[in-house]
Order: C-alpha cells, then structure tokens, then sequence
C-alpha cells in the first residue's frame, strides 16, 4: 500500500524491529513511553504521546481512504474512512480530558473537579 510507505518516509531511519515478538515490541513501546513522560516530567506526557499518535493513525487512514476511493475500491475506501473518523473523535475527545496544569490542549475553562 503506497500510502504506508508515504507514511513511513516521514520516520527517520533506524533498525527496525519488524521480526520482534509481541512482548518485544511491548516492552519496547512501554520503556520508550515511559522514558519520553520523565523527560517532559508530568503524565500530560502520556496524554501527548497519545495524541501524536491517534493523529498518526488518523492521517494514515485517511490516506487510505484517498488512494482506494480514487482506485475506484469504494468499499475498502469506506472502511478506511471510518476509521478515519473513529480516530478523529478518539483525538477530539482526548484533548478534552485535562491532565493538570502543563496541558495547553485543553480548553482553560474546563473545570477540574
């Protein structure tokens, strides 16, 4: 799928972990997580990492949606769509959800309870 690949320019090149397990791959994706939220130093790293990757997935399924309405596949193109937009409001909601003081997403009238 051409769109995948477009996605996939925008990584910079490392090893890549394709032949990893399934607990590889967790491990991996949770040590790295968690190392990226002590750098920023609050658990609104958490709801960033998220965000950045709900509009990952997003993009590539909108991307998907594109390339398989213009080739003409107007039912695989509408499964991609809806995904597309079950991420969006995954995202939208997301940024609803404050998660203290360093959280610019959230809207500041929002009151915390």
């Amino acid at each position: 799928m051409a769109f995948m690949e477009t996605a996939k320019e925008n990584v910079p090149p490392t090893d890549t972990m394709e032949d990893a397990t399934q607990e590889e791959l967790v491990d991996f994706a949770v040590e790295n997580t968690f190392a990226a939220v002590q750098k920023i130093g609050t658990d609104f790293g958490y709801k960033l990492i998220a965000d950045y990757c709900i509009y990952q997935l997003f993009c590539l399924h909108k991307a998907g949606y594109e390339q398989f309405s213009e080739a003409g596949e107007l039912d695989r193109a509408q499964s991609w769509a809806l995904d597309a937009g079950q991420l969006q409001a995954i995202g939208k909601i997301l940024r609803t959800v404050n998660v203290g003081p360093q959280d610019f997403q959230t809207p500041m009238d929002t009151d915390c309870v």
